[in-house]
């Protein structure tokens, strides 16, 4: 008779504990850990070359028509970046090799075969991917000459840039894109044995790029 009242108390015990049991509030579930957006790391200094096609066009102050000149131009240029959360700020300069030339309406030859340009970039990166905006200063030097009587005048112009491009990474430390420029290029005033006249001109640029990043 012990036996079974003993046993009659322990089936109550286990039923009232699993009732219990049953009335405590299920366990919040966990919440993950959310994973943070990582951005590839552009800051620093960077170094390369570039590559690309030119063409400009020059007017003078005597209503003659524009004359257009082309070329392959390509050189090297060194730059900084640093960034801002996404937003990527940096300064570059750059320094280009062409062969432009041409006869102008006049019959004048006209050559330009270097140019320098200092610029600032602003742009946003995609992780390894960088879209910018970029402007600045720019710096060439047309030489004239004259078939006639064999006179020449060379003036460096002075120019305003202003162009955008895309980048992206290809290994850790190189990075490859594409970049368009516009030139504007003021007034330098020109003797050729005559009167003076004034030159001016535009530039546009398109050109692949590659860089090494420190």
């Amino acid at each position: 008779m012990k036996s079974q009242a003993a046993l009659a108390g322990l089936a109550f015990a286990l039923l009232t504990g699993n009732a219990q049991a049953a009335d405590l509030p299920a366990p919040a579930a966990v919440v993950g850990t959310p994973v943070a957006t990582t951005t590839y790391d552009w800051n620093g200094i960077y170094a390369g070359g570039q590559l690309g096609y030119g063409w400009f066009t020059g007017e003078d102050n005597l209503n003659n028509p524009s004359t257009d000149l082309d070329s392959v131009i390509g050189g090297a240029h060194v730059g900084y970046n640093h960034m801002l959360g996404q937003f990527v700020l940096g300064v570059e300069g750059e320094a280009n090799l062409a062969d432009f030339n041409a006869t102008t309406p006049l019959g004048l030859k006209a050559d330009i075969n270097w140019m320098f340009a200092g610029r600032v970039r602003a742009g946003y990166a995609f992780d390894r991917f960088l879209a910018y905006a970029t402007t600045g200063v720019s710096f060439a030097e047309l030489t004239l000459k004259s078939s006639f009587n064999n006179a020449s005048d060379s003036n460096t112009h002075t120019g305003v840039v202003l162009g955008g491009g895309v980048e992206a990474f290809v290994t850790d430390r190189i990075s490859v894109g594409l970049e368009y420029q516009h030139h504007w290029f003021g007034d330098q005033t020109y003797n050729l044995g005559g009167r003076d006249f004034e030159v001016d001109g535009n530039l546009d640029i398109v050109g692949a790029r590659a860089s090494f990043h420190f």
